[in-house]
């Protein structure tokens, strides 16, 4: 099956992550119209010489308490997404990680640990999008910062509460965390 899997990524001319392999044969790996075309953005990419595969880069901090994730709502927007936020230059992955957590909920992260990075298309459907996630606890008391309206716990069930996630949340992150039964 592995082989299958260098076989078809080799075909794509796209570099991949690799610590997040996924088989053309596997249920996380099913190409839909957004897989296909974040395909076409990245060989995009990659041909034009830029070196990167996706267009915007992401740290995102997973918080979870009583099988239930944190998330934010920015100021104008219906869908929530993770803690975190672009890395600014310079900058490593884990003092985005405490910048974004700092600004979005005044919050301190504790502890953070490598999850597990995730590529796809962006909530807008028109950019892809690479996600590096860290477990983390916080610390401080939480308030939403200048540009966060709302702050959640979220469960597996948040549809049914009527709750709207970013694509690759709601797509990626949020069922590998209910596969490990984290939430």
């Amino acid at each position: 099956m592995i082989e299958n899997a260098f076989k078809y990524l080799a075909r794509t001319d796209v570099q991949w992550d690799y610590r997040v392999l996924r088989t053309p044969s596997s249920r996380q790996y099913r190409r839909s119209a957004r897989n296909a075309q974040f395909l076409n953005t990245a060989k995009e990419s990659e041909s034009k010489g830029t070196g990167k595969m996706a267009d915007i880069y992401k740290i995102a901090g997973i918080v979870i308490r009583n099988k239930e994730l944190l998330v934010t709502r920015e100021k104008g927007e219906i869908m929530f997404f993770a803690l975190g936020g672009k890395m600014e230059q310079g900058e490593t992955e884990l003092e985005c990680l405490q910048r974004e957590l700092s600004e979005e909920i005044n919050c301190k992260p504790i502890n953070p640990k490598q999850f597990q990075t995730f590529e796809g298309p962006a909530h807008n459907s028109k950019q892809s999008i690479r996600i590096s996630c860290y477990f983390c606890e916080i610390e401080g008391e939480m308030k939403p910062g200048h540009e966060i309206e709302e702050i959640a716990w979220i469960d597996k069930n948040y549809k049914e509460k009527g709750i709207q996630l970013a694509h690759m949340l709601e797509a990626e992150i949020v069922p590998e965390l209910v596969r490990k039964g984290l939430l």
